[in-house]
């Protein structure tokens, strides 16, 4: 999905993975932020959409979007990788699937899907999970799925794609510093705090989960985004 106040002139682009629901609740909840879609739409997931999206199923308008000041978050790749390696070492994942009502369960085939690759990144170290998630055949599968099926992203561009169009970054990094500098921007000048959502409870340092050829492969993967928002390894 993606948020938008009105009032403020901001359209906020949901970026998985990058603190997104910190900011989200804080521009719902503060800011009389609404959701696009407000529900599921056929075509289009209700959580994480680009720009060009929301413009292909009409839920902003080019000339609308002209007038919006236009955010998302961006995080160093290897950090969230990371991040999604210690998760499946985590509770969290486990009590979406025994609630019923949650998102997970509303897809009849991500519940086997989740639970499999939980039990996996348990048996094995970063490096292999690592090569198994972004790894040369995971690579050409998702390629397939792009290309004759329309389905998803091309491997590494997930997040260099849903961020076109955006006029700012807020870097997970320093989220608050930067979210307070969009909203002074838009006219808001009282200090506002980010509380952390969604926690990944015994993460390390990213740096820690690192071998030399675990690094090297999300170098190639994710190049787009290491340039397109300046990170490197060990920096941020």
């Amino acid at each position: 999905m993606a948020i938008i106040c009105r009032d403020l002139k901001l359209l906020y682009i949901m970026v998985g993975g990058t603190g997104c629901s910190s900011v989200g609740s804080v521009l719902m909840e503060r800011f009389g932020g609404t959701l696009l879609p407000a529900c599921p739409l056929a075509g289009i997931d209700q959580k994480h959409n680009s720009i060009k999206q929301l413009v292909e199923h009409n839920l902003v308008s080019p000339k609308e979007l002209k007038s919006y000041f236009k955010v998302a978050n961006a995080r160093n790749p290897f950090d969230r990788v990371a991040s999604q390696y210690a998760r499946l070492h985590g509770t969290s994942w486990e009590e979406f699937l025994k609630n019923p009502n949650s998102w997970v369960n509303k897809n009849k085939n991500y519940p086997d899907i989740l639970r499999k690759e939980i039990e996996y990144a348990r048996e094995v170290n970063f490096e292999k999970w690592v090569f198994k998630k972004y790894g040369f055949q995971s690579r050409v599968k998702a390629w397939l799925k792009y290309y004759l099926k329309s389905q998803g992203f091309p491997p590494g561009q997930h997040h260099t794609l849903f961020t076109d169009g955006v006029n700012r970054y807020i870097r997970f990094e320093y989220i608050e510093e930067d979210f307070n500098a969009i909203l002074q921007k838009v006219g808001v000048l009282d200090w506002v705090s980010v509380p952390n959502r969604n926690p990944t409870s015994g993460k390390k340092t990213y740096q820690d989960y690192y071998t030399y050829k675990s690094r090297k492969l999300i170098e190639k993967v994710f190049s787009q985004e290491l340039t397109k928002f300046g990170y490197t390894f060990g920096k941020h």
